[in-house]
């Protein structure tokens, strides 16, 4: 196999891992949120329930850390494509190869709106949902040896973890551009 041929091979690849990563990350959003709904449900519709608005900051934590993670990884396959595999089919046959998304000048003048669209939405739909839970649940942080209390203020911790591993890898995608 020729090198051109070797990066094709490696191109397909690495794009089908990027599209189904981008379906995976959708799908734990979707189901994050559709979790935080039914919590807050279920803790709205009986206020004797709203303790277990609780449980929104640890969903929030694990959604994040695998949004995330998909979100970092679908832009280091991006950038390895673009950067990597890319030269490989510049000038094959003495002719030039049309540019790929990844290297697109379409791309590049509306990534960093693409970017901030995403961060923001990824802080709207995960971190305000456990603050606003935070917020409801807060009596419960008045007895800090409690169990409950224990519960509300790791929640705390976990949200601000939360905002930590957003901020992180919308820093890190910014970085791969």
């Amino acid at each position: 196999m020729s090198a051109v041929e070797n990066a094709r091979v490696f191109y397909e690849s690495a794009r089908s891992e990027m599209i189904e990563r981008i379906g995976h990350r959708d799908k734990v959003l979707i189901l994050y949120l559709g979790g935080v709904g039914a919590l807050y449900g279920v803790a709205l519709g009986n206020v004797a329930w709203l303790h277990v608005l609780l449980v929104v900051p640890y969903l929030a934590l694990g959604a994040a850390m695998i949004l995330s993670q998909h979100h970092a990884v679908i832009g280091q396959i991006g950038t390895y494509l673009a950067k990597e595999l890319h030269p490989f089919f510049e000038f094959e046959d003495g002719s030039v190869c049309p540019p790929q998304w990844e290297t697109s000048a379409s791309r590049a003048r509306h990534f960093n709106e693409a970017m901030m669209q995403r961060f923001l939405g990824h802080l709207f739909l995960i971190v305000i949902p456990a603050l606003v839970a935070l917020l409801f649940t807060r009596h419960l942080a008045l007895d800090p040896l409690s169990a409950k209390g224990i519960v509300w203020l790791l929640g705390l911790c976990f949200t601000v973890s939360s905002l930590l591993v957003i901020v992180d890898v919308h820093f890190l995608r910014k970085s791969l551009a």
